[in-house]
């Protein structure tokens, strides 16, 4: 049987105790008690009377509770009154069982979430990217574009659940394909989510990301925050034990079997004895609350740092110009030599000279090497720039560092236009009687290649 009415009429003539004992009482009438051993905290019971107000109540009843609920509220339950323009809250628990709903986009159900559950935040990023896709953008901004819209939406989500591996691979590729313009990566995307100063561009492992933003329920629940869910979840799960040694069982959900996964990620990684993984977790803290990006940071595989990488993303660096430099350290760069599968001659297309790789595009191509004579020249460097990494050596000042990066970048676009030029570019003066020109003017062409191999 079922009795509907106004939550707000039930809460007059209802005493605290009556509602937890029938609500205990309907627990223990459904069976579920063999399956779960529940208890209605005192708390969870205050806070569901302050969150219903102004709603509809639906409980299931049993014999003399009827009569007993129907003398408190004042009403029988063929009252139609009672009834219409209400929503209803379900408080029969047997209902949970097949519940689904969504709640601020996310979908909320009683099983595990399928990947059909995602197609809403599929959608939305296919939107963003099918947007962006029209437009002429370049690298940089692309890359700020997956950083700042498409992995703020996924963390709302990473939040929430712990989202399949293959829902975070169909997310990776989407922003994969958009980053490059293809399917055809230059670098992998495990580098792209290392840090700048590891080499990389600084965007975020979804799945290590997921697992740091899971971290914060482990520590809610640690530091007994006051939440619903968490005094829920030491009622009815922990159970008075501690949540760095509980155990899920084999009932329970599979977000509490990830939040016990998580836990244990960390108690690897800190090492320590459980009763001092409090105190240790306090260093990813701001304030009471646990910072998910300074767990990212302790999770995430580390790689050898490289100081001078994080040069090319000088604020003085126009990004666009930063991201090339990145792209040749990286070897990105599509040299014909990484497109030899194609089938396409293997010679520079700067000199017509030996094989169109990085090492001689940029310094063994007798047109570099006229450039970089005469930036040495202009500079006054006495080194020999004969590699990338040199280029920008801490031993170089700033201004040099910057001027040399600034060639290497019009060195790549001399190229890139010369090789999808309908026509042949011009032949300039040698670039010795102009070197500032040619790496700060963004009209200066290519220079001279009177070193071309003769022709038979």
């Amino acid at each position: 049987m079922f009795n509907f009415c106004p939550f707000e009429k039930l809460l007059e003539p209802l005493s605290q105790n009556l509602l937890t004992d029938v609500i205990g009482k309907v627990i223990a009438r459904t069976g579920i008690q063999s399956r779960f051993v529940l208890e209605v905290p005192q708390r969870f019971i205050e806070l569901a009377l302050e969150d219903t107000r102004g709603q509809q109540l639906r409980c299931t009843l049993w014999g003399d509770y009827i009569e007993k609920f129907n003398e408190s509220v004042g009403a029988g339950i063929t009252n139609p009154i009672l009834i219409d323009g209400y929503y209803w809250i379900m408080a029969d628990i047997v209902s949970v069982e097949n519940y689904k709903d969504w709640y601020l986009e996310l979908p909320l159900s009683s099983h595990r979430i399928s990947g059909s559950d995602y197609a809403p935040l599929f959608m939305k990023i296919d939107a963003f990217l099918g947007k962006w896709s029209t437009l002429k953008i370049s690298y940089a901004r692309k890359l700020e574009l997956i950083r700042a819209v498409i992995q703020g939406v996924e963390s709302f989500w990473l939040q929430a659940f712990p989202v399949q591996k293959t829902v975070l691979n169909r997310i990776t590729t989407l922003c994969r394909d958009f980053l490059w313009g293809s399917k055809f990566a230059k670098v992998a995307w495990a580098d792209i989510c290392k840090p700048k100063n590891e080499g990389g561009l600084g965007l975020r492992d979804a799945e290590t990301w997921n697992n740091a933003l899971l971290c914060k329920a482990v520590w809610n629940i640690a530091a007994k925050k006051d939440s619903l869910w968490v005094i829920w979840v030491h009622t009815v799960y922990l159970r008075n034990e501690c949540v760095w040694v509980w155990q899920p069982r084999k009932r329970h959900s599979v977000f509490f079997k990830r939040l016990a996964y998580v836990r244990e990620l960390l108690v690897q990684k800190l090492g320590g004895h459980n009763s001092s993984l409090e105190v240790a977790m306090q260093e990813f803290c701001i304030g009471d609350n646990l910072c998910p990006s300074k767990v990212y940071d302790f999770l995430r595989d580390k790689s050898n740092p490289k100081p001078w990488m994080a040069f090319i993303w000088h604020s003085l660096i126009p990004p666009k110009c930063s991201f090339t430099m990145w792209l040749a350290l990286r070897g990105g760069f599509l040299t014909k030599t990484n497109l030899e599968f194609l089938g396409l001659l293997m010679e520079c297309e700067l000199c017509g000279d030996g094989v169109e790789d990085i090492s001689h595009l940029f310094f063994g191509c007798c047109v570099s090497k006229q450039i970089w004579g005469a930036i040495r020249h202009w500079l006054q460097i006495d080194a020999q720039l004969t590699t990338l990494d040199r280029v920008i050596s801490p031993t170089l000042s700033d201004l040099k560092s910057l001027i040399a990066i600034a060639c290497v970048v019009r060195e790549q676009r001399i190229r890139r236009a010369r090789a999808f030029a309908v026509s042949q570019s011009p032949r300039l003066p040698a670039i010795a009687n102009s070197p500032r020109a040619f790496a700060v003017s963004p009209t200066a062409q290519v220079p001279s290649a009177d070193c071309r191999a003769p022709t038979a």
